[in-house]
């Protein structure tokens, strides 16, 4: 795997002020306003009330792939770099089934069927399974490639802030359903989400690095694993709110565009 080799760069993307950022490598939040921390529970009650606040035309947000084989993340820029750090200002999930899958890490082919709601089939859909996903035989555990997981996968759709994305200072990773048990959990254990909530109130303005883990068999597949860091001083919340809310319409208009559906492939 190439990894990045780029110089740290200074970016100055518009409603965030200039930091100083290596993209997809920090572990460290930036700084974006230089100024000092504040209580953890006082930036998450400020981030609620910001987050109901004006909300913008939608914006270009970039596409961050993931590369299975080797086991890294795809920048806008072509790069590969194993990891990437962001506050995960919003995501959601949607479903998707081929009747042939694709190759680990293709790109650019439309499933068969889809679903942007998780309950019913996407009117795009080239062949919809079933009237509804709940009823979806392809939603049934043990109908997978591997004889275990689904045959209809739910990928999530990680929004990350970080001026190094550029302007919107945004990118969207698509983690694949393999994922899920790492971000949002089991009836019996709480995800990362979940986790990063309970410690700082609201998880949108928790400092994440996501890293790979990658599995071997015959097909090779990678599983994302977050790293907490620390919560954004609460002089930072508010502009962290303003941007999400900028941008929030073209951060969910992903859900409902075919291309999209077919962005990330397990």
């Amino acid at each position: 795997m190439a990894k990045s080799t780029k110089e740290t760069q200074t970016l100055t993307p518009k409603d965030v002020g200039t930091i100083t950022v290596v993209p997809g490598a920090p572990s460290q939040a930036p700084d974006l306003t230089q100024l000092g921390t504040g209580p953890q529970n006082e930036a998450a009650s400020l981030f609620l009330k910001e987050a109901k606040g004006h909300r913008e035309a939608p914006s270009k947000i970039a596409l961050i792939a993931i590369n299975h084989k080797d086991g890294g993340f795809i920048l806008p820029s072509g790069e590969c770099v194993p990891e990437v750090s962001g506050y995960p200002i919003l995501y959601f999930h949607t479903r998707k089934f081929y009747k042939k899958p694709p190759q680990a890490g293709q790109m650019g082919q439309p499933p068969d069927c889809w679903s942007a709601d998780l309950v019913v089939p996407h009117n795009d859909s080239i062949e919809k399974q079933n009237p509804t996903c709940a009823g979806c035989p392809n939603n049934e555990w043990g109908t997978g490639r591997d004889g275990r997981s689904k045959a209809c996968a739910m990928p999530t759709w990680i929004f990350l802030l970080n001026p190094a994305f550029g302007n919107p200072p945004i990118g969207v990773v698509v983690a694949p359903s393999s994922s899920l048990r790492a971000l949002v959990g089991t009836r019996f254990q709480s995800g990362y989400f979940a986790q990063a909530a309970a410690r700082h109130g609201v998880y949108e303005i928790v400092w994440t690095t996501f890293k790979l883990e990658q599995h071997g068999g015959q097909v090779t597949y990678c599983t994302i694993d977050p790293v907490m860091g620390d919560a954004a001083p609460v002089e930072q919340v508010r502009q962290i709110a303003a941007i999400r809310n900028a941008c929030l319409q073209a951060m969910e208009a992903f859900k409902g565009q075919p291309e999209m559906a077919a962005a990330e492939t397990e």
